[in-house]
């Protein structure tokens, strides 16, 4: 067996050294093999007896000696069992150990295989009465599918009268199981695929043939959902809950998993913010139910939550922190997923209370599997990637050409001081030559990575036996970028065990490491385009060139923005049988993360020549500690009646800390320019937090007859985030269901399967807010040279919990045997409470203070399809599609006032939705002088000012024509109005699977948006217009020869402020993405033999390949993680860094 085994390792080490030949990940490959098959190998190797008791009953003995040598007993009646054993043995064989019981006691015994038959001696008498042995039988059977055919490798299961045994089915389905005593069991079917189905059998002479069938995983109803704290059967659900499984995980290329949930689940609107390696995501459930703070919703990997919105310092020298432009879920190794849950209502999520109003979604990753042979897996992916629907920047002609028509357009406007402000502009018209320089430099073609490329690399294993199942994989993830200077690589590891210590114990551990190393090119794509074409890479000394105190891309991309984070999370837990059907579980866990961000300008930048180097460097540390308890009883009373209730207490702590510092004056830039190197450090600052948070928590569910279910859930929660009158919040929720097709008069009705009517109501809660906002903060300060503290906050005590309430309806139907399934449900929900900063008297001696002041609403509708379009033996069409309607409301504001930005591009507005724009109203362009004119004489009328203009001063022809709203004969900040709103009207997703010739499936992937409105901000702020140059989009602009109504014309200082927050600049960005299409194919099994593989898979996939919009910018998704959250709720398109196409190819190997 070793020498087979080692064999297979080899092979699949040859394999994979083929695909890619990179020592440091052959090393690694080779060390983590070899740890597996070892582990593996002891696992299956046999185990001796060392075991000391005296004065035991024989069957207390003989399931101890079971447990240590995987051996089974059979004896019949109680009497035998009955009679008082002793043993004293050290390392002995099961014959050795049974030797020596026999010599004390009146019985014989038999070896077959893994079972031993104990039998009385002849003319003995026990001190019992004795009874004949009862008659042993075989067991037989066959596994099949739904369709009655055969499947191979099922995992049978049979437990009861005192044994436990497992075996695989053959070729042909069958199996057989020899002497078993007759009697009832437990079977237990299981096969990769296929959901794992349990049966109850009487073994008898008359029936001892007995066949299983198995449904698929496609089969939702029958699919088992994480809800938290425990799983339940999509069937018995009783709230609204998504799914993602395995296969679709496998089948989608992203970088991270919140990009999974994209138009995977109805309700569910994800945003990727960029093409950038990493990029931020924005995911939103149900819509916002808070105004401020994280919107995000709770993530909870392997029952570990995620802090996503942590507590990062961020750079002074820039204003910002590059990991926010990064997805808090980065460090998740995707290949180590099992499964996705969303849970949407309250009956689902209520169980996890005051972190619940924004939606939870349960992370499930890969575990061992009980009786499982070493099954190791290998994956390997390659792809290359391209910019997609980039902008790209004029050439030295054609700026030349804008520049002069943009100067000549706006003369007449600069005149005076404005002159002095925009002093290029007179060289432009009068002495170009000096003006323009010669080169044609294309700084996007020059800083683009035409060898951008993405490579993925898994391995793990998975297996177990009687007692013992394990998991542990590595993977290396590497992504370079399609931007010079930009680039992620990722390393993660994770190590699952569970150990079965008797019938009545059970541990296990489970711990998972990665570190992520993020390069962002710092000017993005605005810089590379905007720098002017016409000006040279070099000075004559062969330093960078620059212009007017701005460095030119290449200098720029000298710079280092790095940022390294490890995470680590790790969680044990110990669950004890207190009784049947009673089980007590506690679990400790943690969450690590450190972060550390280093940001330097060299001398070869214009800001760090100045000081000889600049640098900053930040380190955040971030830890959680949690403690839980629970206990779970689970029952079926009367075969009608299953009860399960679960009880828990959960006590967690967070700590976070960050320290960062400036330097200057460093002696060289590529060797010495970390912090302590700098002659100079100043700036340096620091903060440190924890917040505690105590919790209680029950859930009770209830189903009669498999007809009617009841779930009651509630949870109190204690945290330090509050003060002592309003520290804990209480969130209950209720939920009942109908399984309408267990009815007398459906039962008959083969076409409906499955058909559940579920209702729920709770409230749930959340607490986006600092850590100390309900009591004063202090800050350090100085006054007259002496050291000293401030208030940094006014306290306020009242501080209390946001509560959003929740109803939920649903119908979920599965029909013509399982080949249709689908749900419509709708839900409202209301907030209040919400927190918002509101203004103050100043004789405060603040400005604002947080408040429990807000409230706000979302309803909605959610549908979700999916089934078999056509299904024969060698081609199958899979569809799933879902679609989602949210209407969002903002229902109460402080004192009715609207929150405006400091831009003032966005507002805060009663009866509006989060993310509302603000501005002005466009009517199309002024084409005419004489149009002009009209309006102005309009406007002196109305006003009676015959100095007044309708717009402008120097407004004209070419220039955006704004209407006046408030009807006052002129156009000024009093006709702003609500323009526009981000929250689409619709969302979904469209998933086609074509399975053909049994070996080669192609997957289509795709989602929709449809009805937000977005600030195209790249185009806008292009008309500000100095003398950077501006992007082909420029040459489609207004002129006398083409007059159009689609762009204004050009004009250096925009003195008649076209470029103003505007209708103008407002666009529908409804769109239909194809996110990924995938091909694989699997080699047959005499093919995958050769290479010393159980399987092996061959894949291709292009990611992003087209999206249909008539949103004019890169990406109707882009936004920027700066400018997030509700109020902005991805409203303004800050997009920075373009949008890829990547092509990959990979090869899986199963061992």
């Amino acid at each position: 067996m070793k020498q087979k085994l080692i064999l297979s390792l080899k092979g699949g080490i040859a394999l994979l050294c083929r695909i890619r030949r990179h020592r440091k990940l052959k090393m690694s490959l080779l060390a983590v093999s070899m740890l597996v098959s070892n582990s593996s190998i002891l696992l299956a190797e046999a185990q001796t007896i060392t075991l000391e008791r005296k004065n035991v009953d024989l069957e207390e003995l003989l399931n101890t000696i079971k447990d240590k040598s995987g051996y089974r007993f059979f004896w019949k009646g109680n009497d035998l069992g009955a009679l008082p054993a002793s043993i004293n043995v050290k390392n002995a064989s099961i014959q050795e150990t049974m030797d020596q019981l026999a010599k004390s006691l009146p019985i014989t015994y038999s070896i077959t295989n893994k079972s031993v038959v104990i039998r009385q001696k002849e003319n003995t008498k026990p001190t019992a009465k004795e009874t004949p042995l009862q008659e042993l039988l075989a067991l037989t059977g066959k596994v099949k599918n739904k369709e009655g055919k055969p499947i191979a490798g099922s995992t049978i299961t049979v437990e009861g009268n005192g044994t436990k045994r497992d075996i695989s089915t053959a070729k042909d389905g069958s199996f057989v199981l020899d002497r078993m005593p007759p009697g009832n069991y437990k079977v237990i079917v299981s096969c990769v695929g296929h959901n794992t189905q349990e049966f109850q059998i009487n073994l008898a002479k008359d029936k001892k043939n007995h066949d299983f069938t198995l449904v698929p995983t496609d089969h939702e109803i029958e699919a088992v959902v994480a809800m938290g704290y425990g799983n339940v059967k999509r069937k018995d659900l009783t709230g609204a809950i998504g799914s993602i499984g395995r296969e679709t995980i496998e089948n989608t290329s992203v970088s991270s998993v919140d990009q999974l949930l994209q138009g995977k689940v109805a309700g569910v609107d994800v945003m990727i913010s960029s093409g950038m390696p990493g990029a931020a995501v924005k995911v939103r459930i149900r819509g916002n139910s808070s105004l401020i703070g994280n919107t995000e919703p709770l993530y909870v990997v392997d029952g570990i939550p995620v802090i996503t919105d942590r507590n990062y310092a961020f750079n002074q020298t820039t204003g910002g922190d590059i990991r926010e432009n990064l997805s808090g879920l980065l460090n998740i190794n995707i290949a180590d997923v099992e499964s996705i849950d969303v849970l949407k209502d309250a009956s689902a999520s209520a169980i996890y209370g005051s972190r619940a109003a924004n939606g939870v979604v349960i992370i499930t990753t890969r575990k061992g599997i009980k009786g499982q042979k070493p099954l190791i897996n290998v994956g390997y992916d390659y792809g290359f990637q391209k910019m997609h629907n980039a902008y790209r920047p004029l050439n030295t002609a054609e700026f030349r050409n804008i520049m002069t028509e943009a100067a000549t357009n706006g003369s007449p406007s600069l005149q005076g001081w404005w002159s002095a402000v925009y002093p290029h502009m007179a060289l432009i018209l009068n002495k170009p030559d000096e003006y323009f320089g010669t080169e044609d430099n294309n700084w996007l073609k020059l800083m683009t990575n035409n060898k951008s490329s993405a490579e993925n690399f898994n391995i793990s294993s998975r297996g177990g036996s009687d007692n013992i199942t394990y998991y542990v994989s590595y993977s290396n993830n590497s992504n370079n970028g399609v931007l010079k200077g930009s680039g992620m690589t990722r390393n993660s590891g994770k190590a699952q065990l569970d150990a079965y210590i008797n019938p009545n114990l059970r541990m296990g551990a489970n711990i998972n490491v990665s570190n992520s190393d993020t390069d962002i090119k710092n000017g993005g794509l605005t810089n590379l385009i905007t720098w002017r074409p016409d000006l040279p890479i070099y000075n004559a000394d062969g330093s960078y060139y620059s212009y007017e105190n701005s460095d030119n891309p290449l200098a720029a991309s000298t710079q280092i923005n790095n940022a390294v984070t490890t995470a680590l999370n790790g969680s044990g837990y110990l669950e004890l049988k207190v009784l049947p059907g009673l089980f007590l579980k506690s679990a400790l866990s943690f969450s690590y993360d450190l972060s550390k961000t280093r940001l330097y300008f060299p001398t070869t930048t214009i800001q760090g020549s100045r000081e000889g180097g600049i640098g900053e460097q930040s380190h955040s540390e971030n830890l959680n500690r949690i403690f839980d308890n629970t206990l779970n009883y689970n029952r079926v009373f009367n075969e009608k009646h299953d009860f399960n209730a679960l009880l828990g207490m959960s006590f967690e702590q967070l700590t976070a800390q960050f320290f960062t510092g400036i330097g200057t004056g460093y002696p060289n830039d590529y060797v010495l320019n970390n912090l302590s190197s700098a002659a100079n450090a100043y700036a340096v600052s620091g903060d440190k937090e924890k917040v505690g948070l105590a919790s209680y928590f029950s859930r009770m569910n209830y189903i009669y007859d498999d007809r009617y279910l009841l779930t009651f859930t509630a949870r109190l929660d204690g945290s330090s985030k509050f003060g002592s009158d309003n520290r804990y919040g209480f969130f209950p929720s209720v939920a009942a269901a109908w399984k309408i097709n267990q009815e007398s008069f459906l039962k008959q009705t083969e076409w409906i399967d499955e058909l559940k009517l579920r209702s729920s109501y709770g409230i749930v809660g959340g607490s986006s807010l600092g850590t100390y906002r309900w009591r004063t903060k202090y800050t350090s300060a100085g006054y007259a040279g002496l050291p000293g503290i401030i208030p940094q906050n006014l306290e306020n005590p009242a501080l209390r919990w946001e509560r959003t309430s929740m109803f939920d309806a649903g119908l979920e139907f599965s029909l013509f045997d399982y080949q249709l399934n689908g749900s419509i449900g709708v839900y409202s929900k209301y907030s209040k409470d919400l927190l918002q900063s509101t203004t103050i008297a100043t004789s405060t001696g603040f400005n604002t203070v947080t408040r429990n002041v807000s409230e706000s609403s979302n309803k909605g509708i959610e549908m979700a399809l999916n089934g078999y379009l056509l299904k024969r033996d060698k081609f199958k069409w899979h569809m799933g599609a879902n679609a989602a309607k949210n209407v969002a409301k903002i229902e109460k504001l402080n004192d009715g006032k609207d929150v405006g930005s400091y831009y003032d591009d966005n507002r805060f507005i009663e009866g509006e939705p989060a993310g509302t724009l603000w501005g002005y109203v466009a009517a199309g362009i002024f084409q005419t002088q004489a149009e002009v004119d009209q309006y102005n004489q309009a406007a002196r009328e109305k006003t009676g000012n015959p100095k007044a203009y309708y717009q402008e001063q120097f407004t004209a022809p070419g220039d955006i024509r704004f209407v006046d709203v408030n009807g006052d004969g002129k156009v000024d900040f009093e006709d702003q109005q609500v323009i526009g709103n981000s929250s689409p009207k619709w969302t979904g997703g469209l998933t086609n699977t074509f399975t053909f010739l049994d070996n080669f499936s192609l997957t289509v992937y795709s989602n929709f948006s449809i009805g937000g409105k977005k600030l195209w901000n790249a185009k806008r702020t292009a008309y500000t217009f100095t003398d950077q140059n501006q992007s082909h989009l420029m040459l489609d602009r207004w002129t006398v020869d083409n007059p159009t109504n689609d762009a204004p014309r050009l004009s250096i200082g925009d003195r008649v402020n076209n470029a103003r927050v505007s209708t103008f600049w407002l666009h529908d960005y409804s769109y239909f993405k194809i996110q990924d299409i995938n091909l694989s194919y699997k080699l047959p099994a005499n093919i995958a033999k050769k290479f010393k593989t159980r399987n092996l898979m061959l894949h291709a996939s292009v990611s992003n390949i087209a999206t249909f919009t008539k949103y004019p910018g890169m990406s109707p998704e882009g936004f920027s993680a700066s400018y997030d959250g509700a109020f902005y709720n991805g409203s303004i398109d800050y997009t920075d860094y373009p949008m890829t196409k990547t092509w990959s190819f990979g090869i899986k190997a199963e061992l």
